[in-house]
């Protein structure tokens, strides 16, 4: 599994339409094949900010995720929606409640 954290903070202005194009864009993530995961959250403390958690069974899947048409269309819209954005990838360590393996 890869485990995917994006963190979005949208232009000043622009909140309420970044989280109507997320929200929108969540819709069309969950019918692609091999997403496992695809949650968004906000940030009481940072109320600009948007969370993505994914997690996608293999690369493939990510992969055809991020070639996807509906992928190229959200990057356009949030390159006029974002003023920062950053991804970490993540590898679980311990817990529970995700479907997901350690690849130790």
């Amino acid at each position: 599994m890869i485990t995917v954290l994006a963190r979005l903070t949208s232009r000043p202005g622009e909140h309420e339409t970044l989280l109507a194009v997320l929200t929108a864009y969540a819709d069309h993530v969950k019918t692609e094949r091999g997403t496992v995961v695809f949650q968004l959250f906000t940030e009481p403390e940072s109320p600009r900010t948007v969370v993505a958690v994914e997690v996608y069974a293999d690369q493939e899947a990510l992969d055809e995720h991020s070639r996807s048409p509906q992928r190229a269309e959200l990057g356009r819209q949030m390159e006029e929606l974002v003023e920062s954005a950053s991804l970490s990838w993540l590898e679980p360590l311990a817990g529970h409640g995700m479907p997901i393996t350690s690849p130790r």
